[in-house]
């Protein structure tokens, strides 16, 4: 029996969205007590942003309002567009959806 780990994926039909299982390991060092399972395909963490949503980040002590345009290649930091400027912030520690959360 072929062995899947199943991932999310919005709309869609038919079988469970599902990639096959690649290597096993134990961890070690800061891994210790964990076994690692690798997938056979890339996954991408996703953050939980979408491009055109508005978001409120800090710049020179201010709080601002601007909006997500895209994301780095890295994919844990957003591009932001605040009036004709273009600003990275790593999304969950620099920006927020609501002012109360800064």
């Amino acid at each position: 029996m072929n062995e899947y780990i199943k991932v999310h994926n919005t709309g869609t039909l038919g079988p469970t969205p599902s990639v096959k299982v690649g290597n096993r390991y134990n961890g070690f060092d800061w891994d210790t007590g964990k076994i690692i399972i690798e997938s056979k395909d890339e996954l991408i963490i996703k953050i939980p942003c979408v491009t055109g949503e508005y978001v409120f980040f800090k710049l020179h002590n201010k709080i601002l309002k601007g909006i997500i345009i895209g994301y780095t290649m890295n994919y844990n930091e957003v591009i932001i567009k605040y009036n004709d400027k273009y600003i990275k912030r790593t999304y969950n520690k620099d920006c927020f959806e609501h002012k109360e959360d800064l």
